[in-house]
């Protein structure tokens, strides 16, 4: 994880040593979309495996503490064998799929000591992490 994460992200990677891999599969019946989050990592490489899926878009709206948190607006269509890469702590959403299927690997490449906000720092010194 740490030297692709610093070959794409070089002021986020410092530290990178766990990796944590899964999928995520879009479809009827099941998820359908994703609202807006932050991943639990220091950088996130998403990868899309399969794709005969309309909707579902990728939308990144400003990385948190940062001044395009709350002016970003990103959206892209995720292409199978295309991978996006983004900063963990980065907004981000997958709109309503209208049809089809979508399958993505996702990593999360984690420093032992992730951003925390302020709000996440006091909880965990109160005991609440």
């Amino acid at each position: 994880g740490r030297p692709l994460g610093l070959a794409l992200l070089p002021q986020h990677a410092h530290g990178i040593g766990e990796v944590h891999g899964f999928t995520v599969v879009y479809e009827a019946g099941a998820d359908t979309s994703l609202g807006v989050h932050m991943d639990d990592s220091t950088i996130t490489l998403n990868i899309c495996l399969s794709a005969s899926a309309s909707g579902a878009a990728l939308r990144f709206s400003g990385e948190r503490d940062h001044p395009t948190e709350l002016t970003e607006n990103v959206t892209l269509a995720h292409m199978p064998g295309h991978a996006v890469v983004h900063v963990g702590q980065h907004f981000h959403s997958v709109g309503d799929l209208t049809g089809g299927r979508r399958e993505n690997l996702v990593l999360w490449m984690r420093a032992p000591e992730r951003y925390e906000s302020n709000a996440e720092a006091y909880g965990l010194q109160c005991g609440e992490g």
